[in-house]
């Protein structure tokens, strides 16, 4: 060692040493509730405040506005065209809401509408209208279910199949 690097070393007693460790494990365990409290916190920031003014997914203008709960979880969506008719389910991107991509979408809906199709403009988990949920229920196969589940609950079955278009997220859980 060189005559620079010992007068930068300080000895410490017992007790000193002691101390530091104490210190070391203190702020060890004090970053490691801090990391706790905020992955608690993000998840329980993911639920719905139903309090705060709802960003809608589409304009009234092109359908009426409808709300279901499945699998516990309250969704948000719109209908479009004859009841009827063949059952188009439309799901969007993630986090985006229907301000983004619903100015694109909308003469598509009023289309399909006009041709006969029932429309389902659906709000993803946790975006416009929809309820939100902890990080474990945002899984794709769980939405999968959920969106199955839906389907099932709007008359889709094996005698009435339904066409889901997704883009973004909403094409990923179409695949």
């Amino acid at each position: 060692m060189s005559t620079k690097s010992v007068k930068m070393l300080q000895v410490v007693s017992g007790w000193q040493a002691v101390e530091l460790i104490l210190k070391c494990v203190f702020v060890g365990i004090w970053q490691i509730i801090q990391i706790a409290v905020k992955k608690l916190w993000k998840g329980h920031r993911r639920k719905s405040n139903n309090a705060t003014p709802v960003e809608l997914a589409v304009d009234a203008s092109i359908g009426t506005h409808c709300y279901i709960k499945i699998m516990g979880v309250k969704y948000h969506y719109v209908e479009t065209g004859p009841k009827a008719g063949r059952i188009v389910l439309i799901l969007g991107d993630a986090p985006d809401t229907g301000n983004l991509w619903c100015p694109n979408w909308t003469n598509v809906v009023r289309r399909l509408a006009e041709t006969g199709h029932h429309v389902i403009t659906l709000d993803l988990r946790g975006t416009g209208g929809s309820e939100g949920g902890w990080r474990r229920e945002l899984s794709p196969p769980r939405v999968v279910e959920e969106l199955s589940s839906l389907l099932e609950a709007l008359g889709a079955s094996q005698h009435r199949p339904a066409v889901v278009i997704g883009f973004g997220i909403g094409g990923m859980l179409t695949w």
